[in-house]
């Protein structure tokens, strides 16, 4: 059937902008590749400090002449003298192409504008020979004054002809013009094909933004695929989610072109969908609820999504009987319009795969670079630059293919008459879908998602990180374009032509239900943590019990050391460590600290507690379960969790299982176990522990093992806003001068009880006291990660005992730890005073009975280890200059209370809580504490990674090995000439 039979407003179909695409694709490579090295260059460590090389590319008052010095001496030199060089070539090829864009673009080249370029390239070619030269010296571990001093003059000018361009550009005749022409034709083409656009931006956003901690997850997923062949696998399958995907959106961009490109004949309204939709949830909700109980049904998010649409049909009914109104044509829009419209819907389409190849460039420049380097050992530079080349390929060669695979499939001349699928394809024909395209359509989504949900144990490790979520995502996109166009080839309903609405609005309305579902959940059960039943729990340690074992099993770390009278006092250092959050690099960290220390001697029963947050928890964890190292690798415990299946498991409940039940309140049972409902979260702890199987024991128990000691995981209930703590000993209730909130107490307390509990309740909530035996039984992977539900991969826990006559059903939400406190220290701050008091009376009862043997005789020396994974980064003063009196106060409100809750103010306080252990002028017990803290620095230490050129670890749940090398070469360094080195002689007798 020819198209003709139709009137269209555009005969000829507009080609791919191939140039224009290729030229955009080598650009972002570049300015990724260039943001890339930068992160490198700044990771070079000297004269106390850091730079990136960005600082020597800026004009005069914001120069830094000393970066230069710091390289130099930093001992990477010949590292970052290459990565220099390569960055300068790459931004000079881009000032190449923009100057070569300008020149294409202008309307007229006027003598300002080809001035000022000229201009400029000169002074960027200068700027690069002079930079060029002084890399070159840091390979001899020097820098040149004179080069620094023309370098900055240079970077100056360079500046000034930027501003001289932009300027001539500008007072262009027409320019402004053009560009707003430009500006508004390519907001209306993208607002039509919106739902492309928000996809590209989002995935364009995690993907390609040179960024540190949560935006550096993706990137080390990609790395995983070049370290096996499981790694190809998942290689595979991403890239297959990404061709899809991609047609999907080309597919979608064809029908909402189509739907502008031509104006027909509205099919007549239909409350057929409206009134289908309501009544098969319903019977769907009902068979749900008979076969596998109340536990898979909510309710009221039923009761929600069934009612938007029926308001919609009873409005339209309410308005047809008072007022009936026509629906004429639908209006045209202009043949340029149409034009837009079609190529930005075929441009989305490519710019999603270019996202794909241009993330891997993002991914693999880093790992190149340091390979080439020798920063990184013992890994094959090969198979990342064989994949780094081919990105850059596909990255170039992207356009080209799909302009030569659209010439093929439509015909870009008159419109076609001949293959359906192909007329299909083609804004110009308005030709009905065949049955079986649209069974395809509707069916391959929901067969995805339905695998996804039903097996999510299974189909999301298979697939990979990257390929559940872009399948997950796109099958949702081609569920929610098949239906968005087949509402908009109906008439709306008299409720919208009221409106004056030309359209039906699906997509708002699928948003308002969302919301109004999203408000409904939060008080839901659709992610509790709880048990079935009221159980016995194992009760914590009291303080007082722990302190007497950790006394009786720790006698190993007792030193003798000197005093100034000639005599000798035996000491014990006693360890409290503070795990911060970090997600899976945190973990691992952690986790190989202390199995470097406490694998032996006295090193494993040298700790008292130690207290974690998110990451940090989830590594203490599993020092707990296995009571040290179980190999000469620092990394061995975590050598299972750090793989992708984890966080995949998370992405697939997220984008299937938990969005479902959300949004409609039917929750997706499991295969072969449909006992109760898991979420994502309880999903990635059942993975966790099927993947180290010690993980599952229960952790509900006193019983204090590994060499963590007593353990306290640290989460933030967001009902309160107080921290929530899941620990082994029963925590006191320090008397703070009354400043403590009372929220943090049990509910349902009176105004007076309120104002008593002010006195003497905690500002932390202790689930074990406050739930007794109400408390949920949970695995060691669970209650990690009840401390770790960073969003949006895990929600809040909603942490409850059962609802019956023994337990009140006391409800938590509890979520990450970090929020309230990152660094794990608050906790050990909360209950110094009587732990302090407890060193100090022991101490004082060992100083007076020195000659009893009946009575310890033992000083102890308390000491705060901190466990923090980030490099240790410039270290830097705070700016002391006076600030202007009209600012003040916004500079007050904007950092006073930033800085008084940062990692450094919570060290700070535990130094001075941990601090006074003996009583005042012993000079006898003042020697001792000075012999172990002088060993240390401090009785508050920190052990972290140095600042070098290395790849840094993602805030995520999965590693690849390279990271993971990284972490490694951190761990040994730290362990032979670091802090962890120091502690670890001290505890092995070293120090005497």
């Amino acid at each position: 059937m020819p198209c003709s039979n139709h009137m269209v407003t555009t005969r000829t179909a507009p080609p791919l902008p191939v140039v224009a695409l290729v030229v955009s694709a080598t650009l972002l490579g570049l300015v990724i590749t260039m943001g890339e090295l930068n992160r490198l260059i700044e990771t070079a460590h000297g004269l106390g400090r850091t730079a990136d090389f960005s600082s020597v590319l800026v004009p005069t008052p914001w120069h830094d002449q000393r970066a230069w010095l710091v390289w130099s001496e930093s001992g990477y030199g010949r590292a970052v003298q290459w990565w220099i060089l390569a960055h300068t070539m790459a931004g000079l090829t881009v000032a190449g192409i923009v100057v070569g864009a300008l020149w294409n673009l202008l309307p007229v080249i006027s003598r300002p504008v080809r001035r000022a370029a000229l201009t400029f390239v000169a002074v960027k070619v200068l700027e690069t020979l002079i930079v060029g030269v002084h890399a070159l010296l840091l390979g001899g571990g020097s820098a040149s004054p004179v080069l620094m001093g023309s370098g900055e003059l240079i970077a100056t000018a360079k500046w000034l002809s930027i501003v001289a361009l932009s300027t001539a550009v500008v007072l262009t005749p027409g320019v402004v013009r053009l560009t707003q022409q430009w500006v508004l034709r390519a907001a209306r083409a993208l607002w039509v094909q919106r739902l492309s656009a928000v996809l590209v931006l989002l995935l364009g956003g995690l993907g390609l933004v040179p960024a540190r901690d949560i935006l550096d997850q993706l990137p080390d997923v990609q790395r995983q695929w070049f370290e096996s062949w499981a790694g190809l696998g998942h290689a595979s399958a991403a890239t297959i989610g990404t061709i899809f995907v991609a047609f999907v959106l080309f597919t979608h961009g064809r029908f909402r072109s189509e739907l502008a490109v031509q104006p027909y004949s509205t099919r007549a309204s239909t409350y057929r969908p409206w009134l289908v939709f309501p009544a098969a949830l319903l019977v769907l909700a009902a068979v749900v609820q008979i076969t596998l109980g109340s536990d898979f049904v909510e309710w009221a998010t039923v009761a929600i999504v069934v009612t938007v649409p029926l308001v919609v049909v009873a409005l339209s009914v309410a308005v047809r009987r008072s007022s009936p109104r026509s629906v004429g044509q639908k209006a045209a829009v202009s043949q340029r319009d149409a034009y837009d419209i079609w190529i930005a819907g075929d441009v989305l389409a490519v710019a999603l795969l270019l996202i794909a190849w241009l993330g891997l460039i993002r991914s693999l420049t880093a790992p190149v670079a340091l390979l080439l380097s020798g920063l990184i050992p013992g890994t094959g530079a090969l198979p990342f630059i064989v994949g780094l080349c081919i990105a850059w390929a596909l990255a170039l060669c992207t356009p080209l293919i799909c302009a030569a695979l659209i010439r093929r499939a439509v015909v870009t001349g008159e419109p076609p008459t001949g293959v359906a699928v192909t007329r299909l394809l083609d804004p110009r024909c308005h030709s009905p879908a065949p049955g079986w395209l649209l069974a395809f359509i509707v069916g391959v989504p929901i067969a995805l998602l339905a695998l996804a949900a039903l097996l999510p144990l299974d189909v999301p490790p298979l697939l990979g990180v990257i390929g559940t979520t872009i399948v997950t995502l796109g099958s949702w996109v081609l569920l929610i374009s098949f239906l968005t166009v087949h509402f908009q080839r109906h008439a709306p309903l008299p409720v919208f032509t009221a409106l004056r609405l030309r359209e039906t609005p699906f997509l708002t309305i699928v948003v308002i239900a969302l919301v109004m579902t999203a408000y409904s959940t939060t008080t839901s059960d659709l992610h509790r943590v709880s048990s079935d039943a009221a159980r016995a729990v194992d009760e914590p340690l009291t303080l007082s019990q722990l302190w007497d074992q950790w006394l009786e099993t720790s006698s190993d770390c007792d030193r003798i050391v000197p005093i100034p009278d000639g005599g000798t006092v035996s000491v014990r250092p006693m360890l409290l460590v503070a795990a911060s959050g970090g997600g899976i690099r945190a973990a691992e960290w952690s986790a190989g600290v202390i199995s470097a220390f406490g694998d032996h001697g006295c090193g494993s029963s040298a700790v008292l507690l130690s207290s974690g947050v998110s990451g940090g928890s989830v590594g203490l964890a599993l020092t707990h379960t296995h009571g040290g190292a179980s190999s000469d690798d620092p990394l061995a415990l975590t050598s299972t969790i750090s793989r992708s299946d984890a966080l995949a498991v998370a992405l697939g409940g997220l984008a299937s299982r938990d969005f479902v039940a959300g949004a409609t309140g039917i929750r997706v049972p499991l295969i072969g176990d449909n006992s109760t409902w898991r979420d994502r979260a309880a999903l990635m702890s059942e993975t966790w522990s099927t993947q180290e199987p010690a993980l599952s024991g229960t952790s509900n128990t006193g019983h204090v093992m590994g060499p963590g000691g007593a353990l306290i995981f640290n989460a933030t209930d967001a009902r309160t806003g107080c921290r929530a703590v899941l620990s082994q000993v029963e925590l006191p209730a320090p008397n703070i001068g009354g400043m403590v909130p009372a929220s943090c107490g049990p509910a349902g307390l009176t105004d007076s009880e309120h104002g008593a509990l002010a006195q003497s309740a905690p500002s932390m909530i202790d689930l074990a006291t406050r739930l007794g035996t109400c408390m949920p039984d949970q695995s060691w992977a669970s209650a990690a990660l009840v401390s770790a539900r960073f969003p949006w991969i895990t929600p809040t826990a909603q942490f409850r005992g059962p609802h019956n006559d023994t337990c009140s059903g006391e409800t938590f939400q509890l979520g990450d730890g970090g929020y309230s406190d990152p660094s794990g220290i608050a906790t050990l701050v909360e209950i110094a005073p009587p732990l302090a008091s407890r060193v100090l009376q022991h101490n004082i009862a060992v100083l007076a009975n020195a000659a009893d043997n009946e009575v310890p005789n033992t000083l102890i020396i308390p000491i705060v280890v901190h466990l923090d994974d980030s490099p240790v980064a410039e270290f830097t003063t705070l700016d002391s200059r006076p600030t202007s009196e009209v600012l003040a106060p916004l500079v007050l409100l904007q950092g006073a209370g930033t800085v008084q809750n940062t990692t450094t103010t919570w060290m700070n306080r535990a130094a001075y809580s941990y601090g006074v252990t003996c009583p005042t002028g012993i000079a006898q017990c003042d020697a001792a504490v000075e012999h172990v803290v002088g060993f240390l620095g401090a009785n508050m230490v920190t052990i972290a990674p140095d600042t070098r050129p290395t790849l840094r670890s993602p805030l995520g749940w999965t590693l690849s090995e390279l990271s993971r090398s990284s972490t490694r070469a951190a761990l040994h360094e730290n362990a032979d000439s670091g802090t962890l080195g120091s502690l670890k002689a001290l505890l092995d007798g070293e120090d005497d």
